[in-house]
């Protein structure tokens, strides 16, 4: 019976503490889904750096969580252009035909170097992707 009362309250705890992450889901969109993974590794990471965990392995999981977790919020930002060296200006849609537009940006930056920041904040996109899903293969020993 004492398991059962424990089991119960774990629930209402997680509802609590859920309740935001779970209300603003939508299975349409993958960053729903890493938010939800960054909420989680957010409170295992904490949880280890707290003494949940013996002291020998503890800084290294702590140290990829954190770093998964900043390429979450990355991801979440979308902000690679910017890293890469966008300077934000206007940008205007022009129509060239029924269903075709052309793109025109304002003259602070060359279309050589925006096509090059383009090419630049692709690879830095891909590449902090990569490198989450390398230390997400990891993520087993985070437990032990």
């Amino acid at each position: 019976m004492k398991t059962c009362w424990y089991s119960f309250w774990q629930g209402v705890r997680n509802l609590i503490r859920y309740f935001k992450i779970v209300w603003n889901h939508r299975e349409w969109d993958y960053g729903f889904v890493l938010r939800m993974l960054k909420f989680q590794l957010t409170d295992l990471g904490n949880c280890i750096a707290n003494g949940h965990e013996e002291e020998k392995s503890r800084d290294k999981k702590v140290k990829n969580i954190q770093r998964v977790c900043e390429i979450l919020v990355n991801i979440e930002k979308d902000d690679y252009l910017e890293r890469s060296g966008w300077i934000p200006g206007n940008v205007e849609f022009v129509r060239k035909d029924d269903n075709i537009f052309e793109t025109k940006f304002d003259n602070r930056q060359s279309e050589e170097e925006i096509n090059r920041i383009f090419k630049k904040a692709r690879i830095l996109e891909d590449g902090e992707f990569e490198e989450m899903l390398e230390l997400l293969k990891g993520m087993k020993g985070w437990w032990d």
